[in-house]
């Protein structure tokens, strides 16, 4: 199951849902979005992390890391927390090219 292409539409995306990597309960993660040279990831920052959030708390940070570290110069991208806890990361990949991108994912 791909959870950003399952993204809910209108009030159900506001709705808080379970993320793990267990996914006992919720959906799972580490997930991840590529569109052309474009790509956004999601996941937790522990193996035995539940972290509720919603839909709606992930799109608005994705969209705040792409205005103010991919759009300007010189496009890396960026990382942010969200969540009841602040321990679902968020990371959007930049796309200068002929650079390297890492992404440090908390463990």
């Amino acid at each position: 199951m791909n959870v950003i292409r399952k993204i809910p539409i209108g009030d159900k995306g506001a709705a808080p849902v379970i993320f793990s990597r267990t996914a006992v309960a919720g959906l799972p993660v580490p997930d991840s979005w590529h569109q052309g040279r474009c790509a956004v990831m999601i996941d937790v920052d522990g193996a035995d992390v539940e972290e509720t959030s919603t839909f709606v708390a992930i799109l608005n940070e994705a969209r705040r890391i792409m205005e103010k570290c991919v759009i300007r110069p010189p496009h890396l991208g960026g990382r942010a927390l969200v969540g009841e806890q602040e321990r679902l990361e968020i990371v959007v990949f930049g796309f200068e090219p002929g650079m390297v991108y890492w992404s440090w994912v908390l463990a």
